[in-house]
This record gives C-alpha cells, structure tokens and sequence, in this order.
C-alpha cells in the first residue's frame, strides 16, 4: 500500500506567498487549524494543477508549533469514517514536518474535544505498533490518512502545511 506520493505544482512558490499572509495564531506555543473559506479556497483552486473530476471538499491550514510531536492517530469524525477522506494533498508552506505511519492491532476511538471543525480518531493499541513509513514532507505530497500517523515539526520555527481534500479521494495505490 503506497503511503505518500509526490506531486509536481508549478505554482507551489506563488501558494506559499499567496498564503503565507495567514498567520495562525499561536503557533509557537500550541497547534492549531484554521479551515480555509471559500475565496480563500476558489483562490487556491486556480493555482493547483487540475485533477480530473475531483473538486475541493474540504481545505485548511495546520500549524504545528517548533519541535512538536502530534499524537498518532486517523483523520475521521467517527469510527466508522463514512463520508471520511482517505488522502490528503498536504502543501509545506513553512518549515517541514516528518511524517510517520504505523501498523499494529488497535481500536478507534472518537476524540473528546468536539470544538475544532478538524476531528482526528484517537488509537487505542491493543498490540505495539510498527513503523509502517517515513516521509519528509517538504514538498507537495498526497498523504494517506486513514493509516495511523502522525507528523513531527523538524525545526525551530512553526510548521505550516496546507491540507486538501478532494472529493472524491485521490487514489494511491
């Protein structure tokens, strides 16, 4: 099972200074999301390649704060993922993460804070997980999201990636 692949986006130079302007707050003491909205994304569409018959779903800026680890877990808002995306197209727009995916027996489990619009299903392991992969996420890549994973910010600075998913999914073999 392909885990990641990289994509060529001509305009990844112009996304990152397009988007750059939107500064995440507290990103250097905390992780956050802020979902994009519709002219920020109808403006992000024009400078993305054209993926035959798939639009934007759902796009949103993460930022992840100097040295972080994010818990291992699956992108869904349930346990049983209906309706979930699989893949990401995940664009670095400052500093790069590392991003890790694992095997292993678990359980899902909803998470407990329903307060941001990004939900993410907490892993209960019922045997040790193995690493499955390991990427450096410093160019545009469509991740898998619906294998446990997590992303790891490699630098002093904060680490922020715009997320894309598509409907439908992207597939990756």
């Amino acid at each position: 099972m392909l885990l990641y692949q990289r994509i060529n986006i001509p305009q990844w130079s112009l996304i990152q200074e397009t988007f750059s302007y939107l500064e995440l707050p507290n990103t250097k003491v905390e992780n956050c999301v802020f979902p994009l909205n519709p002219t920020e994304i109808a403006k992000l569409s024009k400078l993305l390649p054209i993926i035959p018959e798939r639009k934007i779903k759902f796009a949103a800026m993460f930022g992840q704060k100097p040295h972080a680890v994010q818990i291992t877990h699956i992108d869904g808002y349930s346990t049983s993922r209906v309706g979930a995306s699989n893949t990401a197209l995940n664009i670095p727009i400052k500093s790069i993460g590392q991003m890790t995916w694992y095997s292993g027996d678990y359980h899902l489990e909803e998470q407990a804070d329903s307060s941001s619009k990004i939900k993410y299903l907490n892993l209960n392991w019922l045997s040790e997980p193995s690493i499955k992969d390991i990427a450096v996420i410093d160019s545009p890549t469509i991740v898998r999201i619906n294998v446990p994973h997590r992303v790891i910010n490699l630098h002093n600075e904060p680490r922020i990636v715009i997320s894309i998913r598509y409907s439908p999914d992207i597939f990756l073999g």
